[in-house]
C-alpha cells in the first residue's frame, strides 16, 4: 500500500491546486465471529507542504508514516 501510495504521489506531485490529499485503504476483515466485512485498514494523509518536501527519486517507502501529516493503520496490519 505504501509503494502504490507513492506511485500515485509522484504522478501527481505537479498538480499545483492539490492542497492535500488523503488515501483511504479498505481491505476484507474477519470478526471472531467469522463475518466478513470490508472496512478501512489504512489512511494517509498529506498536505501540499509535504508533498513538495519529499525527493520521490530517493523516498524510502517505509518512510511514508514519519512523513505523513495523518497516518492510521489497521491493528490487524502490524499482527504478527
Amino acid at each position: 500500500m505504501w509503494i502504490a501510495t507513492i506511485s500515485i504521489l509522484k504522478d501527481l506531485k505537479n498538480e499545483k491546486n492539490i492542497s492535500e490529499i488523503a488515501f483511504f485503504y479498505k481491505y476484507p476483515l474477519v470478526d471472531q465471529y467469522g463475518n466478513e466485512k470490508k472496512d478501512n485498514v489504512m489512511k494517509i494523509t498529506l498536505n501540499r507542504e509535504t508533498l513538495e518536501k519529499i525527493n520521490y527519486d530517493n523516498f524510502l517507502h517505509n518512510n511514508l508514516p514519519k512523513v505523513a501529516n495523518q497516518y492510521w493503520e489497521h491493528p490487524a496490519l502490524s499482527k504478527k
